[in-house]
């Protein structure tokens, strides 16, 4: 069996693949992909992780994931004997190393009197503008209608005295006084000229 071959490779992610070619005892029915990052000191501190599987009936490729950048690994496929369902040899190995972190990167194309800006992606510079402005406007309405109902709920609470000390009881002049009289619907009526007579009389 020949070693897997790199379709694709980035920071986090290799895509391997590779041919039917097992010679061994009994028919397979499938293979069983491991990696392992590449120990220099070769003391099998890092073992083999198994991180998936492909029937062969499938189409013999695989996408690692979930690797470091700028790390050197060794990946193998072994193929899985369906009678004893023992897995065969981890060999031969492939060791691959993978990118760095790559930010997008701005592309300037010139035809004529056009200039077309774009991402390493293919996406138009202006669109990704666009969509941020787009975003922040969204973002200023929100804040727009918080500040706005924060302020009107502000305005129409109305605010009670916490505290007994503000609040204060008008007294009744000292000259003034309250006797019955024998009008039950209002007893009171002569208050105000009962206080000036007693003031006359007093005088």
């Amino acid at each position: 069996m020949e070693a897997p071959q790199i379709a694709n490779r980035s920071s986090t992610i290799v895509a391997i693949r590779w041919t039917n070619q097992h010679e061994g005892d009994g028919p397979i029915c499938g293979y069983e992909i491991n990696i392992k990052k590449n120990d220099d000191d070769d003391d099998d501190s890092d073992p083999w992780l198994s991180v998936g599987f492909v029937s062969v009936e499938s189409e013999l490729q695989f996408d690692v994931g979930h690797l470091e950048a700028i790390t050197t690994y060794q990946v193998a496929v072994s193929a899985i004997n369906c009678i004893s369902a023992r897995e065969g040899p981890r060999e031969p190995i492939l060791q691959f190393t993978t990118t760095d972190v790559t930010l997008p990167v701005v592309e300037v194309r010139t035809t004529g009197d056009y200039c077309k800006w774009t991402l390493s992606a293919g996406v138009p510079i202006i669109v990704v503008v666009a969509l941020l402005l787009i975003l922040a406007c969204i973002l200023g309405i929100r804040h727009y209608r918080s500040k706005r109902e924060d302020s009107v709920k502000d305005r129409y609470t109305p605010t009670m005295p916490t505290h007994s000390s503000n609040l204060w009881t008008a007294s009744a002049p000292s000259n003034v006084y309250a006797i019955g009289n024998d009008n039950d619907e209002h007893p009171y009526e002569d208050i105000g000229q009962m206080a000036l007579t007693d003031g006359t009389e007093k005088g």
